[in-house]
């Protein structure tokens, strides 16, 4: 009896330790498999942890309003001015603006002028497109084109070119016109009257 018990103890105890050995090699694979698992989500981008987002920085670009060009300054137009000393005055100048004061006799020779006198005993224009503004007047004598005279009382108005203007605030003692188109009108009454053109008008 005690030979068979001990050959059957033995395998018994050959038992034990094999269960012993497989659950040590069982752990074993337990562990490198979490292991595994692990550096497996680090790898793949698994697990609970969320990659940090990218942020991606916009620069702000500010463009200054453009200031709105600046007004230049009116340019004032050349002038020339004289006192009549010699007792006539010559207008033929590259000024366009041109004051005369109180003179015996002024004569406009240029053209698209803007002339101002005083007491003019005569004036004369024989120029185009010219505007003559004065005081009294005693006699205007026009022999150019489109000119425009404006002035007080005036002694006589004689025309001889076309398309002329001539305007008195007081009366115009007389008119005699050669030209055509032309308009002479006063405030204060006009003498005598003689028209040998076309298309004048006198009032």
């Amino acid at each position: 009896m005690r030979g068979n018990q001990a050959v059957s103890d033995a395998p018994a105890a050959r038992y034990g330790e094999g269960m012993r050995s497989g659950v040590i090699v069982a752990a074993v694979v337990l562990v490198a498999l979490t292991g595994c698992s692990g550096s497996g989500s680090a790898l793949l981008g698994g697990g609970t942890s969320s990659p940090a987002p990218s942020t991606s920085v916009t620069a702000a670009f500010s463009f200054p309003t453009p200031a709105p060009p600046a007004t230049p300054a009116p340019t004032a137009a050349p002038s020339n001015s004289t006192d009549c000393a010699s007792g006539e005055v010559v207008i033929n100048s590259a000024s366009t603006v041109f004051a005369v004061g109180d003179c015996a006799s002024v004569i406009v020779e240029g053209s698209g002028l803007n002339v101002t006198v005083g007491q003019v005993d005569r004036l004369e224009i024989r120029g185009e497109n010219n505007g003559v503004n004065g005081g009294s007047i005693g006699a205007i004598v026009i022999q150019g084109q489109n000119n425009k005279v404006g002035a007080g009382p005036i002694g006589d108005v004689t025309v001889g070119g076309d398309g002329n203007d001539v305007a008195s605030s007081g009366a115009i003692g007389a008119v005699a016109i050669t030209g055509n188109s032309n308009r002479v009108a006063s405030t204060g009454g006009t003498g005598t009257v003689v028209d040998n053109g076309s298309d004048n008008q006198v009032s």
